[in-house]
């Protein structure tokens, strides 16, 4: 599990009722990194926002975290849904982005800390299907 694997997992452990999950993660990242940039990294973030926004993330309510159309938040749902569905397969970062971007004209070439977000949550009990 990576920094942003980490600092999803300590976020929905840590979070409470009224707590900006946006905050949230901004002071959780700086337990398991000193680099400014992995710090402001957007992609982790943003996935991690758009699974909390549509209901994945157990503990944290829905809301609106990220833009609707963020391509971070389709990637990281549509990698939540493959992981949920077959729950006893164990994918890497390379293989979930493969089939989280398949389809998508223009979609990033390489994963940017988005799949270790999920995997990191499923890993940790704490990605559900939505409601």
């Amino acid at each position: 599990m990576g920094v942003y694997g980490k600092t999803a997992v300590a976020v929905a452990q840590r979070y409470s009722h009224g707590q900006d999950p946006k905050d949230c993660w901004d002071r959780e990242i700086t337990l398991f990194t000193s680099s400014h940039e992995s710090r402001k990294k957007g992609c982790p973030k943003s996935a991690f926002l758009g699974l909390c926004q549509d209901g994945f993330v157990k503990g944290i309510p829905q809301g609106s975290y990220v833009p609707v159309d963020s391509p971070n938040k389709k990637y990281a749902t549509i990698a939540a849904n493959v992981v949920l569905d077959s729950s006893s397969r164990h994918y890497s970062n390379a293989e979930l982005w493969h089939k989280a971007t398949t389809g998508f004209s223009g979609a990033a070439k390489n994963q940017n800390g988005q799949m270790d977000v999920v995997l990191a949550l499923k890993e940790a009990g704490l990605l559900k299907k939505p409601n």
